[in-house]
């Protein structure tokens, strides 16, 4: 279980969710699992669903854990729902960790979720200007990757950080480049601390940090011991929390021509009959 507050990438205020990683088959080398994560935004018509496994094996020629996952991601968010696929990638050591995550939209992207219709602005050089403002919200699809290492200076708290790069688009938004810095720390066997900021041009710096309750064995236990290819196999799966949501005004006109006045009535003539 875990709580995170502050701003992310696609969301406001934080987030709460329950985690499930389900071992399908293990051995001790190897380990196939599902996991499966519910998360509200702190909001009770904002959550979202991840449903996913994956599989990990131990390589004795490169000494270390590769990882294959894939999820399917289904986001809420008022009165709209949208969809992704993810697939990823990790290549994991006691001491170093890679991984990389691409997300795919499926389906409906954009929807318009406030319209003011064509409001009359008045007359511009001989034209009636009617303004139509609409707010769009659009699904992002994009790519991630980071890398990181234990930290030996907290090493009582098994602490590690991360450094990463993200890139998302959609039609009509301008491709957006961020990076990322994360810390996780062990404060207890069943307890971790998260902090991670962000920076990139449409959302801006963001900054969130949370807590985490483990009801399992942790990932990596704390003290001064190497981690064993054991607690590696067993290493959550890290990904983006959220399908990516932001919000959009666009503007559209439309120039009526002010039609010309009619000419002045003609005085009629008088006719020799209608004199008589």
């Amino acid at each position: 279980m875990r709580g995170d507050a502050g701003d992310g990438i696609g969301y406001k205020r934080g987030f709460t969710h329950i985690e499930a990683m389900l071992p399908i088959w293990q051995g001790d080398r190897s380990l196939t699992f599902a996991d499966v994560r519910l998360v509200n935004f702190l909001h009770e018509n904002r959550w979202e669903y991840n449903l996913g496994g994956g599989y990990r094996w131990y390589s004795d020629r490169y000494q270390r854990v590769f990882g294959l996952n894939a999820f399917y991601d289904a986001r809420k968010t008022g009165d709209h729902y949208y969809q992704q696929l993810g697939i990823g990638f990790e290549t994991l050591t006691p001491n170093v960790e890679f991984r990389t995550n691409g997300y795919f939209i499926v389906g409906a992207a954009h929807r318009v979720i406030a319209d003011t219709g064509f409001v009359n602005r008045g007359v511009v050089n001989n034209n009636t200007v009617f303004q139509r403002l609409q707010t769009v919200e659009t699904a992002l699809g994009g790519l991630d990757a980071e890398i990181g290492c234990r930290l030996p200076f907290l090493d009582r708290y098994a602490a590690r950080g991360y450094i990463g790069y993200y890139t998302y688009a959609a039609e009509g938004i301008p491709v957006l480049h961020g990076i990322r810095g994360r810390l996780e720390m062990q404060l207890s066997e069943q307890v971790s601390a998260h902090f991670s900021v962000q920076n990139d041009r449409l959302f801006d710096t963001t900054v969130t940090g949370g807590l985490a309750v483990h009801f399992g064995a942790p990932a990596y236990r704390t003290g001064t011991g190497r981690a064993s290819w054991y607690d590696v196999l067993h290493q959550r799966v890290v990904r983006d929390v959220n399908i990516v949501i932001t919000n959009t005004t666009v503007g559209s006109t439309n120039n009526v021509p002010v039609p010309p006045a009619p000419p002045p009535a003609q005085p009629e003539e008088l006719s020799v009959e209608s004199l008589r």
